[in-house]
């Protein structure tokens, strides 16, 4: 005490500074920093959360990406399809006008001769 009073330091006073500063930190400990850190750890577990959902709503993205791929290259697959079929087809037709073209030149020689036959 002796110190304190060499550094003219009231000894009272110094006691309700400390008393002071322990009710000021138990308050602030209390109604500021225990919320404080209770609101931090609940941000942390929603962005956690949030990069969870990021994480999924990614995979879904890249999941109906190939399957629009796929989905695409099965409509590519069945229009070549369907362009290999119709070219059959038009071949088939153009074979068989043919067929019927030249039974409709061998009908009219047929008719031609039997009318020359005829004639003479």
């Amino acid at each position: 005490m002796e110190l304190l009073g060499k550094l003219e330091v009231d000894g009272h006073l110094l006691l309700a500074q400390v008393v002071n500063f322990g009710l000021l930190v138990f308050l602030l400990s209390f109604f500021l920093y225990k919320p404080l850190l209770r609101r931090i750890e609940e941000d942390e577990q929603k962005l956690k959360e949030a990069e969870r959902i990021r994480a999924v709503i990614e995979q879904e993205k890249d999941a109906e990406a190939a399957l629009l791929r796929r989905a695409h290259e099965r409509a590519e697959a069945i229009i070549r399809e369907a362009e290999r079929i119709a070219q059959a087809m038009r071949e088939e037709a153009a074979k068989e006008i043919a067929r019927e073209k030249d039974r409709a030149i061998a009908q009219i020689h047929r008719q031609l001769r039997v009318s020359e036959g005829r004639k003479r």
